[in-house]
């Protein structure tokens, strides 16, 4: 004799190739075992839906659609012959069925039980991690009198006693960022509710969807004026409990439309009916944030994460009729970090730090911890989450306590920094360093960090480093040579804002220098240093056009160094036919100012002037200083001149001089070199 079928699966699908393989993929376990049988209802497909279905199971049939899925459900239900029936859909999948595999073995617990309830996961956004918990029955004893009812909705009209278990159901079918989706469902949800409401206006449950399918839709306040409806309707009910989801939907859709004052109510009256609605502390938690009422908010924000911690004993989370919207760890992130924030600002860091592991924002987690351990000097627990953090969490940490830092005192900055000295890694090294009075233990521990560690990584944090080692340019150039230009540039532009002492320092250094032509390192790591010392000054003195020969001496030999390198980096004969196409625009300079020197050594003066122009457009930031290097030249030639006797010509060079300079002090002395050679004109003639 043939064993009775345990468990029908009972579906109904149409267009939905996107999803069903899914679902189908995650019944496999079940659909192997000789009880279970799949049955599918096809409303009129016409994609490759049936197709899918029929490598799956034989059972699929087609029935036309009839605006009606309470009928539709029904007529999938009269092909079942299992003992059980399990509602599924296509855009729905079993998380976890192993749990349902060891209860369909469990023939005496089943035996005390009408109904089975699961939880539906419905998630809200692609990317999963944002999710709405329903309650859900889904699993019924098959009887003659089960049936659906409600043509949008369909409810079962189940039997007790039920069994709530641990089933979840991952439901993909509402992804508010699938635009197509949604509007497709609001389109034809919608349409079939108000035809109902046209019958029957007085229906809550009606009512309230509409108002949901609104708010699903975007449109807050339609939303809004539906569930004002579905409130008033509320008067004739005596026991409201059940119907506690109207309150739900009333308080986010107020609160969506900026009516704040109303959403606390409506929530306060709710929680009134019952204190375990977690939703209606995030509503109302928010709404009283809004309001800058930070005490009510607060103590809200607290009783919402009594519950979430209180949940597995929460009844009120077991009840199907209630859909539970921020129970997931996304809601709960956001409470937390809100609540940090109003902890931090009472001064309760102890109190604060509960809430850190309900985060998921890292880059914010680790701003609050490090304020929260700094303020609560509770550099124990501080010390316990960094050394165990992975890098880009330690990176956050540290970018978190640098801020920190800026705002502190000298005793207070030297209190943190032995603290920090006490982490583990390349932190608590460099924190060492900063904390070290001994000169010749910071020189031992210098010396380990940069044997031990990369200055290429984390170079935000790490280029103080420098500052330790002003003395010894030797090794800051050393250093300086394993790595790339960029990072050159961003350390010494860190270093002349952070110290007073560098600028009279690398002056001094960069005009001591004078690297050999085939010394390509030295050469590249000078002009980089060059680079940001002389764009630093011509920033501070543009408006003044300040004479600062050390800086134009700097400029000289910038351009010196910037020729040797370009010269060892490209091949001369490949510059001159392609300089105009290099990304860079510093090698364009450098490649321009080469040809400058070749046309010095030519005495034209005329490709001089051309080139001088076109190295100006090139990299306009060092015009300051080209100005005063085409000066320069102008004067070498006019004494050229006036060696040769030719005294018109010389004097042309340096009135053009004079009128384009505005500094007083050259100014001056071209006035006198005239006066000079006029009066030698005097004499000869």
């Amino acid at each position: 004799m043939p064993k009775r079928m345990l468990l029908s699966i009972c579906m109904m699908v149409k267009d939905e190739e996107v999803n069903l393989k899914r679902c189908l993929e995650s019944l496999k376990p079940l659909l192997h075992r000789y009880d279970t049988e799949l049955i599918i209802i096809d409303t009129g497909s016409i994609d490759n839906t049936i197709s899918i279905a029929k490598k799956y199971t034989s059972k699929v049939y087609m029935h036309k659609w009839n605006d009606d899925f309470s009928s539709m459900r029904n007529i999938s239900i009269s092909y079942a012959v299992g003992e059980w029936i399990f509602i599924l859909d296509a855009d729905e999948q079993i998380q976890n069925i192993d749990i349902l595999e060891l209860l369909l073995e469990d023939k005496n617990k089943l035996s005390s039980f009408n109904t089975l309830q699961c939880y539906v996961k419905n998630y809200t956004h692609s990317n999963l991690d944002k999710f709405v918990l329903q309650p859900s029955l889904r699993f019924f004893r098959n009887s003659s009198d089960f049936k659906y009812e409600g043509i949008v909705h369909n409810q079962p009209l189940f039997k007790k006693p039920i069994l709530d278990t641990d089933i979840v159901i991952n439901h993909y079918g509402y992804l508010n960022d699938d635009n197509v989706l949604m509007e497709k469902k609001f389109t034809r949800t919608s349409k079939l509710l108000i035809g109902e409401l046209t019958k029957d206006p007085n229906n809550i449950y009606y009512r309230y969807q509409l108002a949901k399918s609104y708010y699903m839709h975007g449109d807050f306040w339609s939303s809004l004026e539906e569930i004002r409806k579905a409130y008033l309707l509320l008067e004739n009910v005596k026991s409201k409990k059940e119907l506690l989801y109207v309150y739900e939907t009333y308080a986010k859709s107020a609160q969506a439309c900026k009516k704040f004052n109303e959403t606390i109510e409506i929530c306060q009256e709710g929680l009134r009916i019952s204190e375990h609605y977690i939703d209606l502390y995030y509503y109302l938690g928010f709404s009283y944030l809004f309001l800058n009422k930070k005490s009510e908010a607060q103590k809200t924000f607290e009783k919402y994460f009594r519950l979430i911690k209180e949940k597995e004993s929460n009844e009120f989370l077991k009840n199907s009729s209630f859909e539970i919207y921020h129970i997931d760890s996304s809601s709960s992130s956001k409470v937390a970090k809100e609540l940090i924030l109003l902890l931090i600002d009472s001064e309760k860091y102890k109190d604060a730090f509960a809430y850190l592991e309900f985060l998921l924002e890292d880059e914010f987690k680790a701003k609050a911890l490090s304020e929260i351990c700094f303020k609560g000097n509770n550099f124990i627990q501080l010390k316990l989450y960094y050394d165990k953090s992975e890098y880009n969490t330690k990176k956050n940490i540290i970018s978190s306590l640098e801020i920190l830092k800026k705002s502190c005192t000298a005793e207070e900055r030297l209190e943190l920094e032995s603290n920090l000295a006490k982490l583990e890694g390349k932190y608590g090294l460099y924190n060492t360093i900063r904390i070290s009075n001994n000169l010749e233990i910071r020189e031992t521990k210098i010396k380990e960090f940069l044997k031990e560690f990369s200055l290429e990584t984390d170079l935000e944090f790490y280029s103080e480093i420098f500052l330790y080692m002003l003395d010894s340019w030797n090794r800051i150039i050393f250093e300086f040579k394993k790595l790339n230009n960029r990072d050159i540039k961003f350390i010494v532009h860190r270093l002349l804002k952070e110290s007073k002492d560098f600028n009279s320092k690398v002056i001094t250094y960069l005009s001591e220098q004078s690297p050999r032509k085939n010394d390509f390192h030295l050469n590249r790591v000078n002009i980089c240093i060059s680079n940001v010392v002389l764009l630093d000054f011509a920033e501070k003195n543009k408006r003044h056009n300040n004479l600062d020969l050390s800086y134009h001496e700097i400029f000289r030999k910038y351009i010196e160094q910037g020729i040797n390198y370009i010269q060892l980096l490209y091949r001369i004969d490949f510059l001159r036919m392609s300089y105009k196409t290099l990304e860079n625009a510093e090698d364009q300079l450098f490649s321009i100012m080469y040809f400058v020197k070749e046309a010095i050594k030519k005495d034209d003066i005329k490709m001089v002037l051309k080139y001088y122009k076109e190295a100006v457009k090139v990299y306009p930031y060092m015009a300051f200083y080209l100005e005063n290097y085409l000066h320069n030249i102008y004067i070498h030639f006019a004494g050229k001149y006036l060696e040769q006797g030719i005294y018109f010509t010389a004097i042309e060079l340096l009135e053009d001089v004079l009128l384009m300079t505005e500094n007083a002090d050259v100014q001056l002395m071209l006035i006198k070199k005239l006066n000079y050679i006029h009066s030698m004109e005097i004499i000869r003639a």
